[in-house]
């Protein structure tokens, strides 16, 4: 039982209230409803008329104008059509956002909702109200699958103080069917009412305006006909006030909207100080089903948050606070064209054989005279004379009435007019006008039509709502769904899985990029950037630019097939450079090889001649040394001795200049043959290159002998370099330093 009623009886007595309360607000809009449906089916004559008609001998006519004027705007809405997305109000939610958006779609595919929807729409167009149902159903699988079907709208009722579009501000809403008895048991096995509960319950419903009619209904269907014996079940949903929390959860820091319920036990787990919390108020929805004045089920809806039958409405009629179609300014138009009609033929077929005045002496039969008169090849015999003297005369002709043509082509005009959808819209207009004057005419009647579309829309918006509910908290069990990669075009079947993160969306309708409408101008569009783009044409960009064309389906699909298929030629082609690229680089990596050992020889190479330069240099300086320590005794002999020696260190820097030339020799080659590939080699012949221009600028230095006080020599001085003389324990001079 609700929460805001005492008992059953209470609740019962509230459906009640609102049920009678809608009929006598609605009733005039079911009435007028019933009659533009009539119209729209050809049924535009009632029976008063076709009586008068029948006296008067006259056809009733019927041209039937309002149905295309409803399938032009029914038919646009086809070729347009929109689809629902679901964008995630929080960051990194994209992965939840494109399986619930790919979910939706496949859930609408499933159950044509599409088609549902545009019949709907056509109920709206017609008497200014749609209705459509979004329901859980297990008739085809047992795991309890989604379903959006179209409702008659004369089997719904509704709050008669919702004034906004589609009933937004709607309290309650109630549908009220018509079982069998098959059905009713099937749905509610459980219940079990009497013939006589369920009469009395009809004779409880007789109190309104409209209760006898009801009642002679159910009565009728009561009957010993099996397809009369009906049980009249109301679904009544209705909102409530309810109270929410806002609580952070201690465990994860994530703040959750939690019930009244949930949260005294989180409250008692947790304690008033560790539980994070705010109360807010919100209205959540509940439902019941009742039959034969006895409540079958009661509690919260599908959606706790959403009716499960969404409205789309039509114009609005402010002064009775009631929705209306476009067919409603139709039947005026259509009515006096039909009668008018009727009234011309009335008058051509009574002039096609005039009457005639005649004396009786004139003819010798009356009766045949008449009979014969009527048929233009039968002979009248008449008396001799009759003709001569005048006694035959035809009676004066009647004048067609004047203007009566022009009152048929005003009404025919009328229904442009008087809907918005004029002759370019419906593809009728037959005149010779520039392709860009009918474009913007045809856009000037989507434009006064625009209320009707912006319902729509609107419509959708409220079934998404219900449908992401549905989706997340009903089927999000793991089953296989089909989706189209975004990637690769082609279906794909992945798991549907509950996201408990993703808690809030945004839903959005956009129009569908695969719809008719929108593929020919999408088409016309890429081919001016065709010719811009053919060096980017791969073959899946032709794929996705195939995907918005107006070519069929099937033939799309066999073009991205082939597409994929790899071309022999090709791909022997391809085969064919990959494997010369493959011999080339290991060609260059065979040089690269080659070069750094030739590179490593070199390296090995000046290493040993700089060790075998630097034993050399050690040796001269060794023997310096010593003819400065007989210089005093034989210092021309010494000068002497020095003459080849200086020769020998002559030869030994122009032998240095000769190995840093082959360095630079080297170094130029391996900059050639490796690039940058050798660095660490180039630097370590750079530091020999260095080290042996040091040791040419050591050996081209002036040198002079540095002695001590007792005379004998202590070092040598080397450019601005001083060497000590190293001498043995017998004090003889054995190198420097």
């Amino acid at each position: 039982m609700a929460d805001d009623y005492d008992s059953d009886d209470d609740l019962l007595e509230k459906i009640k209230a609102c049920w009678k309360e809608a009929r006598e607000h609605q009733q005039s809009w079911r009435d007028e409803a019933r009659k533009d449906y009539d119209f729209y089916s050809g049924e535009q004559w009632d029976a008063e008329a076709l009586d008068m008609l029948a006296q008067q001998q006259r056809p009733a006519i019927v041209f039937n104008r309002v149905a295309p004027v409803v399938d032009a705007i029914v038919g646009f809405e086809i070729n347009n059509r929109q689809e629902v997305r679901f964008i995630p109000r929080t960051q990194g939610d994209a992965r939840p956002n494109e399986i619930l958006t790919a979910a939706a779609e496949w859930v609408r595919d499933e159950t044509d909702a599409d088609t549902e929807e545009s019949t709907a729409f056509r109920d709206a167009v017609i008497c200014g109200m749609g209705w459509a149902e979004v329901r859980l159903t297990d008739e085809q699988n047992p795991d309890t699958d989604v379903a959006i079907e179209r409702v008659d709208p004369l089997e719904m009722a509704w709050d008669a103080t919702a004034r906004k579009p589609n009933l937004d501000d709607a309290r309650w809403v109630l549908r009220e069917k018509f079982l069998t008895k098959d059905q009713f048991r099937a749905q509610f096995p459980d219940a079990d009412i009497s013939a006589d509960a369920l009469k009395g319950f009809e004779e409880s419903l007789a109190d309104t305006q409209t209760g006898v009619t009801e009642r002679i209904a159910y009565q009728n269907r009561m009957s010993d006909s099996p397809a009369q014996r009906d049980i009249r079940v109301w679904e009544y949903q209705y909102k409530e006030a309810a109270t929410g929390w806002k609580v952070v959860n201690p465990l994860t820091g994530v703040t959750e909207e939690v019930d009244e319920d949930i949260y005294r036990q989180s409250l008692k787990m947790f304690g008033k100080d560790r539980l994070q919390a705010a109360k807010f108020r919100k209205t959540k929805v509940c439902r019941v089903f009742v039959a034969g004045g006895e409540i079958l089920s009661e509690g919260p809806a599908p959606d706790p948050e959403h009716f499960s039958y969404c409205a789309i409405t039509g114009k609005y009629d402010r002064n009775r606070n009631l929705w209306y179609g476009v067919v409603r300014a139709l039947r005026d138009p259509q009515e006096w064209a039909n009668k008018w009609l009727s009234q011309s033929m009335h008058v051509l077929n009574t002039q096609a054989k005039g009457g005639v005045m005649a004396e009786k002496s004139a003819v010798p039969d009356v009766h045949e005279f008449e009979a014969s008169w009527t048929s233009s090849d039968a002979v009248t015999w008449v008396n001799p004379g009759a003709l001569k003297e005048g006694a035959i005369q035809p009676k004066p002709m009647a004048q067609f009435p004047t203007g009566l043509d022009r009152l048929l082509q005003l009404a025919l005009q009328a229904f442009g007019e008087v809907s918005g959808v004029n002759q370019e819209m419906m593809g009728m207009a037959d005149r010779q006008q520039a392709g860009v004057l009918e474009y913007q005419r045809k856009q000037a009647a989507i434009t006064i039509l625009a209320p009707l579309f912006d319902s729509l829309r609107r419509f959708r918006k409220m079934s998404g709502r219900v449908l992401l509910h549905f989706i997340t908290n009903y089927i999000s069990d793991g089953r296989l769904i089909r989706i189209v990669g975004k990637e690769s075009g082609q279906e794909q079947y992945i798991p549907l899985v509950r996201q408990p993160d993703a808690v809030k969306y945004d839903v959005i309708v956009d129009q569908t990029a695969t719809s008719p409408n929108e593929k020919e101008r999408v088409f016309g569009v890429l081919q001016a950037l065709l010719p811009v783009l053919k060096d980017q044409l791969t073959p899946p960009v032709v794929g996705l630019l195939l995907e918005y064309t107006p070519l069929p389906e099937g033939l799309v699909e066999k073009i991205k097939e082939i597409g994929q298929k790899p071309d022999p030629m090709q791909q022997q082609a391809q085969q064919i450079k990959l494997r010369q690229e493959a011999a080339k680089a290991s060609k260059d990596e065979a040089d690269a090889q080659a070069t750094l050992m030739q590179g490593k020889n070199f390296e090995i190479d000046a290493a040993l001649k700089l060790k075998e330069l630097g034993i050399k240099e050690q040796e001269l300086q060794v023997k310096q040394i010593e003819l400065i320590d007989r210089a005093d005794e034989r210092a021309m002999n010494a000068q002497q001795m020095m003459m080849p020696e200086q020769k020998d260190l002559i030869n030994h820097s122009n032998a240095l200049a000769e190995v840093g030339q082959v360095m630079a020799q080297a170094m130029s080659m391996l900059d050639q043959r490796l690039g940058g590939a050798l660095d660490g080699i180039q630097q370590q012949m750079a530091a020999i290159g260095r080290s042996l221009e040091e040791n040419k600028a050591m050996q081209s230095a002036p040198r002079s002998i540095v002695r001590g006080p007792d005379g004998k020599a202590m070092g040598v001085q080397v450019g601005d370099v001083m060497r000590q003389v190293v001498r043995g324990p017998d004090g003889r001079a054995i190198g420097v330093q």
